[in-house]
């Protein structure tokens, strides 16, 4: 796949983030039913236990796999390996998401304590 103009480069990365982010979302269905299981354990609803802001940054996380997968995958086959895209917005978010999570337990939070692991599994986007 020859990318010579700006707009190839723009279509191309896109499509690999939205090839990550798929991944991601596809991760996210199991994260789902956790917390739906999660959720009906505790007489709750999936709507207590649902964390928007941690769904949205894992689709944006994977988004990002998916367009540095696109960077580093891109060759001259006439194919681009869209399934690699796929599978680096699955596992990137892992990824990104243990880093964080063991770095951030040292970083002092505004009230001057350490940040401590989630302990909230059933949430969308926790381990």
């Amino acid at each position: 796949m020859t990318l010579t103009t700006s707009s190839d480069w723009a279509f191309y990365l896109l499509t690999c983030g939205l090839m990550g982010m798929t991944g991601q979302f596809i991760r996210a269905i199991g994260g789902v039913k956790k917390a739906r299981d999660a959720a009906s354990a505790n007489n709750a609803s999936l709507s207590d236990v649902f964390e928007w802001p941690a769904f949205l940054t894992s689709l944006g996380t994977g988004f990002a796999a998916g367009v540095i997968a696109g960077l580093t995958l891109q060759s001259d086959d006439t194919s681009p390996p869209w399934l690699g895209m796929l599978a680096a917005g699955y596992a990137g978010s892992d990824f990104v998401e243990a880093f964080m999570t063991k770095k951030l337990q040292h970083v002092p939070n505004a009230a001057g304590a350490a940040n401590q692991p989630q302990q909230n599994t059933a949430a969308i986007g926790a381990r």
